[in-house]
């Protein structure tokens, strides 16, 4: 699931509110922090403090956990697009978008991690979004009633209560990347941590376009997925896609369902990329992934 809070603290569940309106930086520091000695989360750990590079002082463990870079995002999208995730007999579907957190008129609702709107492709207008995680229907006083057979796990990146959530739809999710050279300020950060705590790419002057493309990884879930040139949604599924520029040169994945008045969104998804700043924002949520060494 997306990070959320709870009670202040940083936790990774279903039906809590996304971790929003933080700074990239910020986002990297809390999910660093997780690491730390006596954490909540029973992670073995002598480390006491961390740097700004992202560095452990006292780090014996086994283990490192920091924000999902766009390598690790792209690793899970391909692996959903396969037979060990939503493709059978070499028939692919693509995972159901979270559609909690629509705004109304002038107002908005928060959007919660693990919910669905039961359908492919598109996100149909909820507050609380139409469907937990484990199948069951969410009212719009945001109480689950009965259930509803496949419509909740049909969010999840393997079609089954046991995948990846909230990889479309939901807020934006912050990915750690940055463009070599460019200025981070608005990132808050003075300086970019550990080489290994993001993807970095080369600078451009277009963003949707073949040539811009080309500036992306193999393995990333970008150059590969463009179908269509010149359009910004000519990835897989139609998803949205726009690759670093200048000074956007923060990745963001999976689209904003959260937010948007329009009664239906198209062109979110799981292939789904936008670049940004990295600034505070109430729309933007981040994800951690841990890293287990042998």
């Amino acid at each position: 699931f997306e990070d959320g809070i709870e009670s202040t603290n940083l936790v990774i569940k279903p039906d809590v509110i996304p971790n929003k309106n933080k700074t990239l930086a910020t986002r990297f520091q809390e999910i660093r922090s997780m690491e730390l000695k006596d954490n909540i989360y029973g992670f073995p750990s002598n480390a006491t403090a961390y740097t700004v590079t992202g560095d452990l002082t006292g780090d014996n463990n086994n283990l490192d956990t920091h924000l999902n870079k766009n390598i690790e995002w792209g690793a899970v999208a391909y692996l959903t697009y396969s037979k060990y995730g939503r493709c059978n007999n070499g028939v692919c579907s693509e995972i159901y978008p979270n559609n909690s957190g629509i705004s109304t008129g002038n107002s908005y609702k928060d959007s919660y991690t693990g919910r669905s709107s039961g359908v492919n492709s598109k996100i149909e207008n909820s507050i609380y979004g139409s469907y937990s995680y484990d199948d069951y229907i969410v009212n719009e006083n945001n109480v689950k009633t009965s259930k509803a057979t496949g419509k909740g796990v049909g969010a999840s990146t393997t079609g089954n209560i046991y995948g990846i959530y909230d990889m479309s739809g939901g807020l934006w999710d912050t990915i750690m990347t940055g463009i070599k050279g460019q200025d981070i300020t608005k990132t808050g950060f003075t300086t970019y941590p550990n080489k290994k705590y993001y993807d970095e790419y080369s600078s451009g002057t277009t963003y949707n376009d073949v040539a811009s493309y080309k500036r992306g990884k193999l393995g990333d879930a970008t150059k590969e997925v463009i179908k269509t040139p010149n359009t910004k949604y000519g990835s897989w599924y139609q998803d949205e896609s726009t690759l670093v520029f200048s000074s956007n040169q923060i990745i963001y994945r999976g689209d904003s369902g959260g937010g948007i008045t329009e009664k239906v969104e198209t062109n979110l998804g799981i292939f789904c990329f936008a670049a940004g700043t990295g600034e505070s924002n109430a729309f933007h949520a981040d994800r951690s992934t841990l890293v287990i060494y042998q």
